[in-house]
């Protein structure tokens, strides 16, 4: 299962969908954006906003990390990933909108 979760989360950066989004109060978060373009995950140190995480890591006994997780940790490691600087209610509201879901 890991291997899998490795060659995806591969995969993330090398279609340049890990991005860093931070604000000019030094506040920061990844997004990695879905392989379709239609959906983007907020990933925080020990969160993600993906059903995965929900379901496979936080209430299992399963993987430590979703493939989104993963994905910000080799992209972090590499140096593989695009930098966005947003304003603080832009961050704020980016966050929270994943809240409501």
């Amino acid at each position: 299962m890991f291997d899998q979760m490795l060659l995806i989360s591969l995969d993330f950066l090398d279609r340049d969908c890990v991005s860093k989004v931070i604000s000019p109060s030094g506040r920061s978060f990844f997004e990695v954006e879905s392989f379709n373009a239609q959906k983007s995950y907020q990933v925080l140190t020990q969160y993600c906003s993906c059903e995965g995480y929900s379901y496979k890591v936080r209430d299992s006994d399963g993987p430590i990390l979703c493939k989104h997780q993963l994905a910000v940790k080799l992209a972090e490691a590499l140096g593989k990933f695009s930098t966005r600087t947003v304003t603080d209610i832009e961050l704020a509201t980016m966050l929270s909108r994943e809240d409501e879901g």
